[in-house]
């Protein structure tokens, strides 16, 4: 429960931290660093109740979510996508993960089970709520953030080593 709690608070922490970005309906933001923290650090059903308790929260009007803003419009907007993508791919980083520290399995799992599956509910999102075609989404609410959620996609991939290998030589387990 304590890792959950503290991840919960990660990602309600991380969703202050925003980049607007002016031609697109979604802002650059931590959240994708915590969401693979989630997936690192958590079994499948754990990281499954984390994402949703923080998704609970946001729907419920506390200011979690990007910005500071709350409520369920913000999951029934353009880039609601990436919130439900949050909890596949959470959950989705569990289960691939593996049982070794392994900086280039997590990146790999990070950006395939994490990123890929975040962009693509963006834009299928994208598609049925702002009546936009495939590509117009893809280079709306996809394209402009891919490098920088690779780049954080490699931030956690070093940071889950560090924290593993950390709690590793001290005979504790994450």
């Amino acid at each position: 429960m304590t890792k959950s709690a503290l991840l919960i608070a990660m990602l309600c922490a991380s969703s202050w931290v925003v980049i607007p970005v002016p031609f697109s309906p979604a802002v650059i933001s931590m959240h994708t660093i915590v969401i693979n923290m989630v997936g690192m650090f958590l079994t499948p059903s754990q990281a499954i109740v984390t994402v949703s308790i923080y998704l609970l929260m946001g729907v419920l009007g506390f200011p979690v979510f990007s910005g500071g803003v709350s409520g369920a419009a913000k999951l029934l907007s353009p880039v609601g996508g990436f919130y439900l993508g949050f909890l596949l791919s959470a959950w989705l980083i569990s289960l691939s993960r593996g049982k070794k520290i392994f900086f280039l399995r997590y990146l790999l799992v990070m950006i395939t089970a994490g990123m890929l599956v975040q962009h693509l509910s963006a834009v299928v999102f994208a598609t049925g709520f702002a009546g936009l075609t495939i590509m117009e989404a893809f280079a709306s609410v996809s394209l402009p953030f891919l490098f920088f959620d690779t780049a954080k996609c490699v931030v956690s991939a070093m940071a889950a080593v560090a924290v593993k290998k950390a709690l590793n030589n001290k005979g504790q387990e994450l």
